[in-house]
């Protein structure tokens, strides 16, 4: 993509670690002992004055996403970061576009929660017609994927769902049997109208 504009904006979760743009990173980071004799500390023992980590990229706008953010009139990002273990502390970034009857989310994987994104979201719109994406629940137990399709459909009253390929062929039966007409495929290469 940036061969072909290198100066396209290109959203990312910003995490103070994650390559892009040289995000400052927490001075907490490298944890200091003061224990050690200075030879034996990162920068001889003195803090530097800028503390950021590298460049991924040498092109590309990158625009660094640290809380729910509007990005053209109804189109927003929804940052989340997972408090869950495996995932703790990943951050993610969730598209929401408004729309008349609700929110349409894209997520990735939902590595916080698909509840938490929909909290998250609600601060847009309190109601969701349609969420696209991955669910993360591959290796959940079949108790907690039960609890969570009943939450979907009547805590979160999400209209419509197009889960995708982390959410696991477990969660997929699931879903499709709750939502019924209302459960949209969404494999590789499928295409998906709304209104």
């Amino acid at each position: 993509m940036l061969s072909v504009n290198p100066n396209v904006t290109v959203y990312v979760p910003s995490d103070g670690s994650n390559g892009f743009g040289g995000a400052p990173l927490p001075k907490a980071y490298l944890r200091p002992d003061d224990s050690l004799p200075a030879s034996m500390k990162y920068f001889g023992g003195a803090e530097p004055d800028h503390f950021s980590s590298g460049k991924l990229y040498d092109t590309g706008n990158f625009v660094l996403v640290t809380q729910t953010t509007e990005v053209s009139p109804g189109i927003f990002l929804v940052r989340t970061v997972s408090q869950k273990q495996g995932t703790l502390e990943l951050p993610e970034i969730t598209l929401a576009i408004k729309r008349p009857n609700g929110l349409l989310l894209v997520d990735g994987c939902s590595h916080s929660g698909i509840e938490v994104i929909l909290q998250a979201a609600s601060a847009i719109d309190p109601r969701t017609e349609v969420v696209f994406g991955g669910l993360h629940l591959v290796t959940t137990p079949v108790e907690e994927i039960d609890a969570l399709v009943e939450n979907l459909k009547t805590k979160w009253k999400v209209e419509k769902i197009a889960p995708g390929h982390c959410t696991g062929e477990p969660a997929f039966a699931r879903l499709k049997k709750a939502y019924g007409e209302n459960y949209l495929y969404a494999g590789l290469g499928t295409k998906v109208e709304l209104q």
